[in-house]
């Protein structure tokens, strides 16, 4: 009998000796060394963000006195747990960034299309003060052409400027609501009111004419039979997050 015991005994420690640390349950006593196994032997089962918080989880635990909460599951019940979430939030962030694309592509097949419509150039670019030297403006001149197939009554749209580095420095819009035939063009310059102390507003005062460069982006077009076309708006990035 006491052999049967021994035998037993030793079974014992030797089945607890091959088992798997992430088959144990949870300790807070041995969870670092715990830990580095699990992290050693199955660091391909796991990604490193299921262990990080696996040991937030047990430390903040530990120090809200919830031991027995922590301890009551194994630590591969545990990570599974975390893994499943985690891959489920990333693919539900794959959607969205995959959807968020598919938006951005679509608005920038509508913009090459609505630009078709009509050709914009800026043709010089000047700084103004009144007599009283309290009003500052910049001044744009610019060139746009009826390009669409059909007389136009209005066109709305605007400007981005940018620098020598390809950085977006200034952003205007403009209304053009003279006439124009198919084929004809208008020359005409606009005004801004300038501010001192927006950054951008200095940036385009600063640089010269010829070391800017100019991207037309057409927000709507009237024609004089009626019929309008309209550009689709620039998706948020923010709203598919």
């Amino acid at each position: 009998m006491k052999k049967l015991i021994l035998a037993l005994s030793a079974g014992a420690i030797l089945l607890s000796s091959c088992t798997d640390t992430l088959d144990r349950k949870i300790s807070t006593e041995t969870f670092a060394e715990d830990l580095k196994e699990i992290q050693a032997e199955h660091s391909s089962d796991y990604d490193s963000l299921d262990f990080a918080t696996l040991a937030l989880g047990v430390g903040f635990g530990k120090m809200m006195g919830a031991e027995k909460e922590i301890t009551n599951k194994t630590y591969r019940q545990v990570l599974d747990e975390f893994k499943t979430e985690r891959v489920k939030e990333e693919k539900a962030q794959a959607e969205k960034k995959a959807l968020y694309e598919k938006k951005v592509a679509e608005w920038k097949n509508s913009q090459t299309k609505l630009n078709k419509v009509v050709a914009f150039k800026v043709t010089g670019k000047d700084f103004y003060t009144d007599s009283y030297g309290i009003r500052e403006q910049q001044m744009f001149k610019y060139l746009i052409q009826n390009n669409s197939g059909k007389d136009i009554k209005a066109i709305k749209g605007g400007f981005l400027v940018y620098n020598t580095f390809g950085e977006v420095i200034g952003r205007y819009g403009i209304e053009v609501e003279n006439p124009m035939a198919v084929g004809k063009s208008i020359n005409d310059e606009i005004y801004y009111d300038y501010n001192s102390y927006d950054s951008d507003n200095v940036k385009v005062k600063g640089v010269s004419a010829k070391d800017l460069k100019y991207e037309w982006q057409t927000a709507m077009v009237i024609f004089t039979d009626g019929s309008v076309m309209e550009a689709q708006e620039e998706p948020n990035e923010l709203e598919f997050l």
